[in-house]
């Protein structure tokens, strides 16, 4: 019933680049439909996020909620509670970014970093996070 801060969902995302866009699977869609020997052309990033409590989600909804100037009308922005989501429950990854001499480093879970993903892996990371939460993994392997 009630939720500690160090309860974490941990999802797996599988990626590739491909021209300038990159192709996502949830591990369990990557696992199904992703022959063998295709497989090596992916890089696993392992994401800990998060479980929802009644205050984040409350956060996460106010965040959404866009006003105009005048606080007279509110617009609900989907696109606004993902990045608010994205922001507020990734807790670790094992990301990584190159640095200026071109070397790979852990990327830090900051709001720039978050903003600049790929649209694709960033919906993937959601979607996963989204199925992991409601079920369990013995749910999931049913």
């Amino acid at each position: 019933m009630f939720i500690t801060d160090d309860e974490v969902i941990d999802v797996i995302v599988y990626y590739r680049q491909v021209g300038r866009v990159y192709l996502s699977y949830k591990e369990s869609d990557f696992n199904e439909n992703i022959k063998e020997e295709d497989k090596v052309k992916y890089k696993k990033l392992t994401v800990s996020m998060r479980i929802l409590t009644w205050g984040l989600y409350n956060e996460l909804q106010d965040a959404a909620w866009l006003r105009d100037e005048n606080m007279e009308k509110s617009t609900w922005s989907n696109k606004k509670y993902k990045e608010e989501k994205l922001k507020k429950i990734i807790v670790k990854w094992d990301a990584t970014m190159k640095n200026k001499k071109g070397e790979e480093i852990p990327a830090p879970i900051n709001s720039n970093t978050i903003m600049s993903m790929s649209p694709n892996i960033a919906e993937t990371i959601l979607s996963a996070y989204d199925e992991r939460s409601i079920f369990s993994e013995e749910e999931l392997k049913k």
